[in-house]
């Protein structure tokens, strides 16, 4: 298996699991925990991204490795990790825990009550909130949102890790 695959499927497991355990300990609807699992798959991103660039320019490319190199295989393994986390997140919403979009839409629902909405504001909110709360929904905003920040993170990732041959020859 290619270092791309490797960290990709890395990319999209771990915070998975991350998940499942908290979901198996019975605390999916403790927003402490679920906060921490967000900030710990942040991390998982940040370090499987920069450990995949440098495999990638240590184990494949002799030590070397071009800024537009290393950010095409941080970027892979960002599609691959979110085509991963993605089928997770569908089975995570539409087998494991059912229940997580009604958790989510009222977690909505009191932060609208909790910045001042009347009543009949937040009914009137309900049906918008409702829509984009659906498991396809939650699943192209959670890819979209993967790909941005695995982007930014390859970004940096790259500019960091980029380290030119001085045989190379220019021209």
């Amino acid at each position: 298996m290619n270092n791309t695959m490797k960290y990709g499927l890395m990319y999209g497991l771990i915070p998975a699991i991350l998940y499942l355990i908290v979901y198996a300990l019975g605390m999916n609807r403790d927003q402490s925990a679920l906060e921490y699992i967000r900030y710990g798959s942040l991390v998982v991103y940040c370090a499987v991204i920069f450990l995949g660039i440098r495999a990638e320019r240590e184990d494949v490319l002799n030590g070397f490795i071009k800024f537009g190199k290393a950010f095409s295989t941080g970027f892979r393994i960002v599609l691959i990790g979110t085509v991963v986390a993605s089928v997770m997140s569908y089975l995570y919403f539409g087998v494991i825990d059912t229940g997580m979009r009604d958790f989510l839409i009222v977690q909505q629902e009191q932060e609208l009550f909790d910045r001042g909405l009347s009543p009949e504001q937040v009914d009137a909110a309900l049906p918008q909130i409702e829509k984009f709360m659906t498991t396809p929904m939650l699943l192209i905003f959670g890819a979209l949102s993967s790909l941005l920040i695995g982007s930014v993170i390859t970004l940096i990732s790259a500019a960091i890790l980029k380290k030119e041959d001085p045989n190379e020859m220019v021209g």
